[in-house]
């Protein structure tokens, strides 16, 4: 979002970034022998950008159109979770005027504000498909860490392909 006017196209490839950061730290933890786990959970690296609201989207558009089952489906349902909370995020941050991370533990003001975003966007996604619960320390912890991790990758293949985010 530039402003006060949505940037469809940005939004989109912010999305399409963000999906793949996503797979590339599910990737590296899977090496390492962690599991990345969907939100309110309490295991360490907890992501915010899962594909619950884009199964929740293509199950209701299911209703209306067929939608065949393919191998990239979860690929697809991650990248419209991201587009919906990047724009929620956005949304929240321009328009509600909320703070947002600067400068947090030394990192770079892109991978701060990205982390914000993502942060700001999954709280009235998940607060709706999920209802407000009460996540424990390790959980928040561990979203902090993969949302950094998450965030710092997206905007260094944003910079590897001159994307602007």
């Amino acid at each position: 979002m530039l402003g006060k006017k949505i940037d469809w196209k940005q939004t989109g490839m912010l999305a399409a970034v963000l999906t793949a950061s996503v797979y590339a730290i599910s990737y590296l933890a899977s090496l390492l022998g962690q599991q990345v786990t969907e939100l309110f959970v309490s295991v360490p690296l907890t992501s915010v950008v899962t594909g619950t609201v884009g199964q929740k989207l293509m199950a209701f558009l299911g209703g209306f159109v067929s939608i065949p089952e393919f191998m990239g489906m979860a690929a697809i349902t991650i990248f419209i979770s991201s587009f919906i909370a990047i724009l929620a995020g956005e949304f929240m941050i321009d328009r509600l005027k909320l703070p947002t991370f600067k400068r947090f533990l030394g990192l770079n003001g892109r991978i701060a504000r990205l982390a914000s975003v993502i942060l700001y966007g999954a709280i009235p996604v998940y607060a709706v498909l999920i209802g407000i619960t009460n996540p424990g320390l390790m959980a928040i912890v561990g979203v902090l860490i993969h949302t950094i991790l998450v965030s710092a990758l997206a905007v260094w293949i944003a910079s590897l392909l001159k994307l602007k985010i």
